[in-house]
């Protein structure tokens, strides 16, 4: 649950969500429950300039980023893969 704590760990949803309804600006507002029965709430402010880029949202979209078929292990694999810094050798 700590990573949900970070921002930067909504960075790939927020940018799926900008290409999906072509917006400057994104708001995300998760209802994170646990096994006691409590519930937290986070969110996210993403802004940056709307570019189209089809094929980012061809994938989006093939994973089920939209429709909620998203396992949430891949999507964890995904946003690790996306949000790591590539280091050249």
């Amino acid at each position: 649950m700590n990573e949900l704590k970070e921002k930067s760990y909504y960075e790939v949803l927020c940018d799926a969500k900008q290409l999906q309804q072509k917006a400057d600006a994104v708001l995300i507002i998760s209802f994170i429950g646990d096994k006691n029965n409590r519930c937290r709430n986070d969110w996210v402010y993403y802004e940056k300039q709307y570019l189209l880029d089809n094929e980012m949202l061809k994938f989006y979209t093939e994973i089920g980023m939209f429709n909620g078929t998203m396992d949430y292990d891949l999507y964890e694999q995904l946003c690790r893969k996306l949000l790591t810094p590539k280091v050249d050798s």
